[in-house]
């Protein structure tokens, strides 16, 4: 059996609107666990704050940005939104950029991949 670390890493950044900021820091972490034979799970949380700071389009491009550098480095990762939150456009566009959607109707978690 392979021993695993289960420590978690969880950084912040004084700025949510610092995109390029919070880019950076993925990165390093990223590059920092390269090749340590453990698997890596990013939980982004949450995008719903991120767009209180930044328009739907720049997130969009961060996000394309960032889900490609977690897909080179074979990181799962899941991130949160409050669909209460925004509107259906927004919800939308964003889904687009992720291989599966959860969505709880008010009864059930329901999941839908591309």
């Amino acid at each position: 059996m392979q021993e695993t670390s289960t420590d978690a890493v969880v950084d912040t950044l004084s700025n949510p609107g610092d995109l390029t900021g919070l880019g950076i820091k993925i990165s390093e972490v990223l590059q920092k666990w390269h090749g340590n034979g453990n698997r890596t799970v990013a939980c982004f949380h949450s995008l719903t704050a991120l767009l209180q700071y930044s328009d739907v389009q720049t997130v969009y491009k961060f996000l394309h940005v960032l889900t490609g550098r977690f897909t080179t480095a074979d990181v799962t990762a899941h991130f949160h939104l409050d669909p209460e939150a925004h509107d259906s456009q927004t919800i939308n566009t964003l889904k687009t950029l992720f291989d599966a959607v959860a969505e709880f109707d008010g009864n059930e978690w329901n999941v839908k991949t591309r």
